[in-house]
């Protein structure tokens, strides 16, 4: 599906974990560990590239910022629907930087589901809480996925 990847992953006490599981409760879809994406759909080769380009670099704080919206990729045959939440980097807005919060196959999340994920939840997001790591996303399944750095 999105191959390698390389991600900020959210250490596993971090709030936002819960809430990805909450809402996988209640829309009936995969529990993921909670992260940013740096970039996916990569070789292991250009995954390793990049962490290590990454791996020592300062971390930044991100931000949430305006409110969740529901992003649609079409990938293997298939429609990929995330609610994500759009993320300023270091105070500053940057296009397509987010947090995903929630993922489904072949349907749409409903306006009610979109709707239901609540922004007021979440607060910035420090270096502290972060750490950098590649992740095999190569499954369809996404509770397949695994971190292996």
């Amino acid at each position: 599906m999105f191959k390698q990847c390389v991600w900020y992953v959210l250490k596993k006490h971090h709030p936002i974990n819960k809430y990805i599981h909450e809402y996988a409760k209640i829309f009936g879809t995969p529990i993921f560990p909670a992260h940013i994406t740096i970039r996916h759909s990569l070789s292991v080769f250009e995954a390793k590239e990049i962490y290590e380009k990454y791996k020592d670099a300062k971390i930044p704080e991100f931000t949430p910022c305006g409110i969740p919206a529901m992003n649609t990729t079409y990938l293997d045959d298939n429609f990929f629907f995330s609610i994500e939440q759009p993320l300023q980097i270091n105070g500053v807005t940057v296009p397509n930087i987010h947090l995903s919060l929630a993922y489904k196959f072949d349907l749409p999340f409903t306006a009610m589901e979109i709707g239901y994920v609540n922004v007021e939840k979440m607060s910035n997001i420090k270096p502290n809480d972060l750490n950098i790591c590649i992740a095999d996303c190569s499954s369809s399944d996404v509770s397949d996925w695994s971190i292996y750095t």
